[in-house]
């Protein structure tokens, strides 16, 4: 059988006015004992010296390395415009997301784990979720049927030299370690492959919405939507929400999970009123870290947004590398790719500066957490006189390991907070770039604003260029100006003019990519056209 339940004793308020008073009566022993330990080793007392030391050294020196780039960026940006993106922008000034873990960001959240999880998908992603929901249970309830028999065992066994306890731990602990050892297994697997099912549904969604008709097009070339390095999007960032979205899916029921049946197990030997109470203090404490904390999200927005940056600068070098040999411009395209790499160093930087804050708080509510354990249930113990020195630590140690891992359970439940601004950046991100990407299938949907006929026929046609760099995408340049034109099938026309005529603007109306700013355009149905482009596209084989 288990071990025997016993309440340890001691009112609430009798137990902390007892601990106020024997830390007041021997608050000067307990220094006195921390100054000799560190005098006895000489050697860890330097170490921890130079190791805090050399830790505050590297962090100022970052902190004044970004700050003098950023007055310097400054200055340019006076003298000469705007000034690239710096480590403050992810720390004041300027127009900034928000990415808050509010209903917004649940709102987006379900909208994309519907895509994940809904429809044809649920066939496959459905069986995976269920798998780890039942390994979750078995495994937290390893965890609290494993540390309740085994230290009690254990500690009995030490303390009585008593083999018989001591074989009653090794076959316990053997048989809830071998099975722990599978439900792990199969925990990492499960949690691997919905990770793998998120990425493949997202990007698949957004494949079927980027090459609805011209959407590409409209996204990569047109710039709308607001989608830069749309390659990024799909590429780096559903990779990254899909991790971030099974990591928290495992790891935000288990440790809720492990709470509740390790407090129910504590709260056997220590009462409800006693073990709440602690948890209740830890959640005050974590709530107030929490309000001070920087927020994650926003910094793991931004410098995904540089990454693609610096994957974009690559990727359009390698577009135009011949036109870059034939002018030698390698220097000023090294300048750029160095640009936007420092821009993406220096934020990354200052990102890891702002989470020394966000650790700190975190270590400290870890610390509190544990000390503030500790004296809830040491205190009843101490105050103990009716049970022997056998009973005492066999049922203290059962009791501190149950405390520990609800302990434990408690602050992963307090710090999922940060793990959910972190999806929160990756969140925005992803629900922007499927919403603009509807958006523009949508709209090609609806059809081109050439009509279907027998013959090309332009009416009072006129033509801008769009301007990718505006959001409206309208510009005052204009290219063809109510041009009216037909042309009957079999019939030749050489259009002639020098670059920038808007000789190719006719044919992006033609095929619907441009739409004309005034007038009529016609044209046979698309299968009976063939457009010879100047550089043909050539697909990839097997």
């Amino acid at each position: 059988g288990g071990p025997p339940r016993r309440q340890a004793g001691g009112g609430g308020s009798l137990a902390l006015g007892t601990v106020a008073s024997v830390v007041r009566q021997h608050a000067a022993s307990g220094a006195s004992a921390v100054y000799r330990a560190l005098r006895a080793d000489p050697s860890f007392a330097l170490l921890l010296g130079a190791s805090t030391s050399a830790f505050a050294v590297l962090a100022a020196s970052q902190h004044a390395r970004l700050a003098q780039r950023t007055r310097a960026d400054a200055k340019g940006e006076s003298k000469a415009g705007p000034a690239a993106v710096t480590w403050h922008d992810a720390k004041s000034g300027g127009k900034r997301k928000r990415y808050k873990v509010d209903g917004s960001f649940f709102k987006q959240l379900a909208y994309l784990l519907r895509i994940a999880f809904g429809g044809r998908n649920a066939t496959q992603g459905g069986p995976l979720l269920a798998a780890q929901m039942l390994l979750l249970l078995m495994r937290t309830q390893i965890t609290v049927k494993t540390t309740k028999i085994n230290v009690y065992y254990l500690t009995k066994a030490i303390s009585q030299a008593s083999w018989e306890y001591w074989v009653k731990w090794l076959a316990a602990f053997s048989g809830w370690t071998m099975s722990g050892m599978a439900v792990n297994t199969g925990l990492k697997y499960t949690e691997a492959m919905i990770q793998v099912h998120i990425r493949q549904a997202l990007t698949r969604r957004a494949h079927a919405l980027y090459l609805s008709g011209n959407a590409f097009y409209s996204a990569a070339v047109l710039r709308k939507g607001g989608l830069d390095a749309i390659d990024q999007h799909i590429a780096a960032d559903i990779d990254a929400f899909s991790k971030h979205a099974a990591n928290i899916y495992g790891h935000s029921f288990k440790p809720a999970l492990e709470f509740v049946l390790s407090l129910r197990e504590a709260s056997k030997d220590l009462g409800y009123a006693r073990v709440l109470a602690v948890f209740a203090l830890n959640g005050v404490v974590g709530s107030v870290l929490r309000a001070v904390s920087p927020k994650a999200g926003r910094m793991v927005a931004k410098e995904a947004e540089l990454e693609g940056t610096f994957r974009h600068a690559h990727s359009r070098l390698i577009a135009n590398s011949e036109e870059v040999a034939f002018l030698r411009g390698q220097g000023a395209e090294r300048a750029i790719l160095d640009s936007t790499l420092t821009r993406l160093v220096d934020t990354q930087a200052g990102h890891q500066l702002t989470r020394i804050k966000k650790s700190l708080a975190d270590q400290f509510l870890k610390f509190f957490g544990l000390l503030s354990g500790g004296v809830f249930v040491h205190v009843p113990f101490l105050m103990r006189d009716d049970m022997s020195a056998g009973e005492r630590i066999s049922a203290f140690r059962s009791t501190e390991e149950q405390m520990l891992k609800c302990g434990n359970a408690f602050t992963e439940v307090m710090l999922l907070s940060t793990n959910l601004q972190e999806l929160a950046g990756y969140t925005q991100r992803m629900y922007t770039m499927m919403r603009a990407l509807e958006k523009m299938s949508k709209e090609e949907q609806q059809g081109s604003a050439v009509s279907t006929g027998e013959r090309i026929d332009f009416d009072g046609v006129t033509v801008m260029a769009p301007d990718v760099s505006s959001e409206t995408g309208k510009s005052d340049r204009t290219l063809v100006k109510a041009l009216s034109l037909t042309v009957d099938a079999g019939k030749s026309v050489l259009v002639t003019g020098p670059n920038g005529a808007g000789k190719t603007s006719l044919f992006r109306v033609l095929a619907g990519l441009w739409a004309p700013t005034e007038g009529s355009a016609a044209a046979p149905p698309p299968e009976e056209l063939l457009w010879l482009a100047q550089r043909p596209p050539l697909g990839v084989g097997p």
